[in-house]
């Protein structure tokens, strides 16, 4: 595969990893209200698909240098503390 392949292929694939992501969080999201790490609302929902893309720029980055792209903390998304961190930078 040539390095433009290879640079395609990487895009194509960060891209069906956000489209899932969101597709997940979205199920799980309410439409009004408060929110909870169980069923987030908005706001943090935003906050977090935001930072998601933010660090598939930052892969993107690192494929188009000709580096391996950095790996993520996976994200517990029921964790109380996750969804405290994404409404406190909602509000910010």
């Amino acid at each position: 595969m040539s390095g433009t392949g290879a640079l395609r292929a990487a895009i194509t694939g960060l891209i069906g990893l956000a489209a899932t992501e969101e597709e997940i969080l979205l199920a799980g999201a309410p439409g009004a209200g408060p929110g909870s790490p169980q069923c987030w609302s908005a706001p943090p929902l935003v906050a977090h698909n935001t930072e998601f893309r933010q660090q598939q720029v930052v892969r993107l980055h690192a494929v188009a240098r000709g580096e391996t792209p950095p790996a993520f903390t996976e994200i517990d998304h029921r964790s109380p503390g996750t969804y405290g961190r994404y409404s406190a930078a909602a509000a910010t």
